[in-house]
């Protein structure tokens, strides 16, 4: 199983979580691919005690990224065409386009919400030594 591997700093620890702040590998300087390609901070969940200032590496299973990809860009696309349809027959053609932007903006809220939640579960922090 082909894991993501970046390392953070650990900036604050609670029992079940910690902030830490995502140093990108050399290899990512020229990618913006993901989330781990420029310098940011994170909460990700614990299940032991990890203290501030502690180097970790967080670990992402590359088999989770495929279907986080898809929830992230396939809600919002029918969220898109469903507001098209719906406004297009209930006002005419602003009616389809009003319809679009509010129920993309939906879609993508929903999915951030839900993407959320599955991207924190599929961080692993592994506790350099």
């Amino acid at each position: 199983m082909k894991k993501l591997r970046v390392e953070a700093s650990v900036l604050e620890s609670s029992p079940d979580e910690i902030k830490v702040e995502i140093s990108p590998p050399d290899e990512c300087s020229s990618c913006s691919c993901c989330a781990y390609s420029k310098k940011r901070k994170i909460t990700v969940p614990v299940k032991k005690s990890i203290s501030p200032g502690e180097r970790v590496t967080l670990a992402v299973d590359c088999s989770n990224l495929a279907g986080m990809s898809f929830l992230a860009y396939f809600i919002p696309s029918v969220f898109l065409v469903m507001g098209f349809i719906l406004g297009y027959f209930l006002w005419g053609n602003a009616g389809g386009l009003a319809g679009a932007i509010l129920l993309l903006a939906a879609g993508s809220f929903i999915t951030g919400r839900l993407s959320l939640g599955k991207y924190r579960s599929a961080v692993q922090v592994e506790q350099d030594d």
